[in-house]
């Protein structure tokens, strides 16, 4: 090959550069405009008497929602949690910490 790129397979090597960083872009949401674009639905919580999440990871790309959640229906609404694995149980409470004064979960 008279390619230098293709000889020390450096082209291969940014393509899977690029296809990482696009890949790892996914998990990143743009948080603040999906809150202010779905504001009516989060306002329309307003007196909503418990939360329950079932089959949600409480990954930290979330956070941002679910503070949302607890701005609206306030600290005193009790949340159930199903948890799939250890990682979604240690996300739970390494988001309680985070929201806290969030009471009852």
């Amino acid at each position: 090959m008279s390619d230098a790129w293709d000889e020390d397979g450096l082209i291969f090597e940014q393509q899977a550069h690029e296809n990482i960083i696009s890949w790892m872009n996914g998990f990143v949401k743009d948080y603040e405009t999906n809150i202010t674009n779905h504001k009516e639905f989060f306002n329309g919580l307003f007196g909503v008497k418990q939360i329950i999440t079932y089959g949600h990871s409480m990954a930290k790309v979330d956070w941002p929602y679910f503070a949302e959640i607890i701005k609206i229906v306030g600290i005193n609404v009790p949340w159930r949690v199903s948890c799939f694995s250890m990682d979604d149980r240690n996300n739970t409470a390494e988001f309680q910490k985070y929201c806290c004064p969030v009471k009852h979960f």
